[in-house]
C-alpha cells in the first residue's frame, strides 16, 4: 500500500512539471518611455533679458520642437526659452504627445529654476526729496595766518550739521617745495576760476578766499567771521536740489576710477565737477609747527576746468553716467590710500551764471548711493 501511494505522488509531481513546461511563456511588460526636461542652467537674472533654454528628450532623442514646456500652476511657454522680470522660484515640466494625440501624452519630472532679484536698491527715485550739501571752495596755504583761524571755526560749524552736509575743497597755493602741494600754482588757479567763471563775479585776491556754491565770495577784503560762514550754510542748505549724486569708485594701486551717476528731479543741462582730495596730511602751518593736520586737500582735478564737464540735458526722472579716472602715479609727493576721497558736484546755469546744485564727499573706494532727505 505504501509503495502504491509513493508511485502516485511521484507521478503527480512529474505531471505538474510537464504541465508547467507545456504552458507558453508570457511577454514581459512593455518598457514605459522616459521624457526628460533639462535646462542649460538653473538660475537667471530677473531682468527681462537674461534667459534659459530648455531641452526635452524622449528616451534620449531630442523632441524639444514637438514638446511643450509649462510652469507648474502657471502658463505654458510659447517657445523653449524663459525670461522674467519677477524674482522667485519657478517649477517646470514638459509634455509630449504621441502622434499629436492629446489623449496619448507623457509628462516629465519637474525641474526648478531660480530667478534672482537684480533690482537696484540704489535706483534713483525722483519722487523723494534729495539731501542738500553745501560746498566751500577755499584757496589757502601753509603760510597764511588767518587761514588757520578760518579752519578752527569751520570745524566747529561742520560738527553742528549732519555728516557730509558741509563739503570743503581746499586748494593749497604753496610753492612746489612745500608739502602739501597740489595742482598748479596761484596764477593757474586764479586764471582757471576767472576764465571759466567768465561773468567776472569772483577775483581770487586774498587768502583764504572762500567761494560758496559758486554763488558768492565770503572773503571780500577781510576774513569772514564764524557768523558769516554759518549764515551762508543756513542759506543754502535749505535749497531743494535738482539732482542726486551716486558714485561707484574703485581704487587700485595706481589709479582711482569713479563712475558718477546723476539723477535729475528737474530737467536741465548739467555739468559734473570732481576732485581727488586727501585728509590727514601732516605738514607745516604757520604759527602751529610742522605737524599740522591738513584735511580736504585737493590733490588732483578730474575735469578740464573747475566748473566741470558737460553731461548734456537730463530729463526729469532720468539718470546719466560719466566715468572719471585719476592716475595716482601723478599725485605729487605721494599719498595715503586710506585717506583719499572724491568731491563730486553738479552745476547748472541760473540767470546765465554757473552755480552748484549739489555736492558729495565720498571715499575713493566703494559705492556711495543717492542721499535722500528725511522728509519726502
Amino acid at each position: 500500500m505504501k509503495i502504491v501511494l509513493k508511485l502516485i505522488l511521484i507521478a503527480t509531481m512529474f505531471a505538474g512539471v510537464f504541465t508547467a513546461c507545456d504552458t507558453p511563456a508570457q511577454d514581459p511588460p512593455p518598457i514605459k518611455p522616459i521624457l526628460a526636461l533639462t535646462a542649460d542652467r538653473y538660475s537667471l537674472d530677473a531682468d527681462g533679458v537674461d534667459n534659459i533654454v530648455f531641452t526635452v528628450k524622449l528616451d534620449g532623442e531630442d523632441v524639444t520642437e514637438d514638446s511643450q514646456v509649462c510652469i507648474v500652476d502657471g502658463n505654458c511657454l510659447l517657445t523653449n526659452d524663459f525670461s522674467t522680470t519677477e524674482a522667485g522660484t519657478y517649477r517646470f515640466y514638459a509634455s509630449y504627445y504621441f502622434d499629436g494625440d492629446i489623449d496619448n501624452v507623457i509628462k516629465s519630472e519637474e525641474i526648478t529654476v531660480v530667478a534672482n532679484d537684480v533690482s537696484d536698491p540704489e535706483a534713483f527715485d525722483p519722487g523723494k526729496a534729495v539731501k542738500k550739501n553745501v560746498v566751500f571752495f577755499v584757496w589757502t596755504s601753509t603760510y597764511c595766518v588767518p587761514c588757520y583761524d578760518y579752519k578752527v571755526y569751520m570745524k566747529k560749524i561742520r560738527e553742528t550739521y549732519s555728516e557730509g552736509t558741509i563739503v570743503e575743497a581746499n586748494f593749497y597755493t604753496d610753492p612746489a617745495d612745500v608739502r602739501p602741494t597740489v595742482i598748479g600754482s596761484p596764477e593757474y588757479l586764479r586764471n582757471t576760476i576767472n576764465q571759466t567763471m567768465a561773468d567776472g563775479r569772483f577775483r581770487l585776491a586774498y587768502q583764504p578766499e572762500i567761494l560758496v556754491e559758486f554763488r558768492e565770495d565770503l572773503t571780500g577784503t577781510s576774513l569772514p567771521t564764524e557768523t558769516t560762514v554759518r549764515a551762508a550754510v543756513n542759506k543754502y542748505v535749505v535749497v531743494s536740489p535738482r539732482t542726486a549724486i551716486k558714485v561707484d569708485a574703485l581704487q587700485s594701486d595706481d589709479k582711482v576710477e569713479a563712475t558718477v551717476t546723476i539723477g535729475a528731479r528737474e530737467a536741465d543741462e548739467y555739468t559734473i565737477g570732481i576732485f581727488l582730495t586727501e585728509d590727514h596730511i601732516s605738514g607745516p602751518q604757520v604759527g602751529h609747527g610742522a605737524g599740522y593736520d591738513h584735511i580736504n586737500v585737493v590733490r588732483e582735478m578730474g575735469t578740464e576746468d573747475i566748473t566741470g564737464d558737460s553731461i548734456g540735458t537730463i530729463a526729469a526722472g532720468q539718470t546719466i553716467d560719466k566715468t572719471f579716472s585719476f592716475d595716482l602715479s601723478e599725485v605729487q609727493y605721494g599719498y595715503n590710500p586710506d585717506n583719499l576721497f572724491l568731491v563730486v558736484y553738479v552745476t547748472y546755469k541760473e540767470d546765465g551764471y554757473t552755480v552748484i546744485d549739489n555736492t558729495r564727499k565720498i571715499p575713493a573706494n566703494g559705492l556711495s548711493g543717492y542721499e535722500y532727505a528725511e522728509r519726502n
